[in-house]
């Protein structure tokens, strides 16, 4: 698959327009803030990097992050996924010197004061898992403390593990913005209409001497642009849209 890079786009948009490159970095933010809106959007580029785990188990979000995928742990050519769960705390454990930590694991137990003043039948009526969440009476073995958990703590821009993971990589698949140095050279082709009819549109449309219809002209264009991006975008073929009509026939008695 052919690529194109931003700046390459720009200066050809300059070009066409008859331009000096000292609307290069104007234009250039423009493009910037079009492909954001496209990769979050229409284009949806997916970054895969491989993060290490904080003192205290946590992984840093990539600042070019808009939401996240998969999170996981290697197993060779595959991923091993990990599961959201939202009952950690939210806050830092930390030491004597002001250095956050990890939380002590704690055993699964049961709540040992007695149920109905019967002692130890809250055994089989209320137990508890490592995170101390309410699991009911004990029917058998649990697998409810396991600790390929995760949770995603946006204040902190972390993501926190189960202080019992004890693995040096994590595998994260997530949503970019475009604008990481992995993902700046790696825009289609397809998408290169939509950045300069937006470079076009945002030039009318932060200059106060163009009329309101010129502008208008211009982002109807540009929305026009990306109605055809995602056809071009779309996998679904002539063949797909007639098999559709097809699989819909049935056999009927006819009168």
């Amino acid at each position: 698959m052919n690529y194109s890079k931003l700046g390459s786009i720009v200066k050809g948009f300059l070009i066409n327009k008859g331009y000096t490159l000292h609307w290069y970095v104007q234009c250039l933010k423009y493009a910037s803030d079009c492909l954001a809106i496209l990769s979050a959007d229409d284009l949806q580029i997916i970054n895969s990097i491989v993060l290490t785990p904080t003192p205290y188990n946590a992984l840093k979000i990539p600042d070019d992050c808009i939401d996240w995928i998969r999170l996981g742990i290697e197993n060779g050519q595959y991923v091993k996924p990990l599961v959201q769960t939202n009952g950690f705390n939210r806050t830092l454990n930390y030491d004597g010197n002001g250095n956050p930590q990890p939380w002590p694991q704690l055993e699964e137990g049961i709540n040992t004061v007695a149920y109905f003043g019967i002692p130890y039948l809250t055994y089989y009526v209320n137990s508890y898992n490592s995170r101390g969440e309410n699991i009911g009476g004990l029917y058998g073995f649990r697998t409810d403390g396991s600790p390929y958990i995760f949770q995603v703590i946006e204040e902190r821009n972390e993501i926190q593990l189960d202080s019992a993971l004890a693995y040096s990589k994590y595998v994260l698949d997530y949503l970019s913005d475009g604008r990481s140095s992995t993902a700046a050279s790696r825009i289609p082709v397809y998408a290169e209409p939509v950045l300069r009819a937006y470079m076009d549109w945002q030039l009318d449309e932060n200059n106060r001497s163009v009329p309101s219809g010129e502008k208008n002209r211009k982002f109807n264009f540009y929305a026009s642009s990306r109605v055809i991006l995602r056809g071009e975008k779309n996998d679904m073929t002539k063949a797909d849209i007639m098999a559709v009509f097809r699989n819909n026939y049935n056999a009927t008695i006819k009168t």
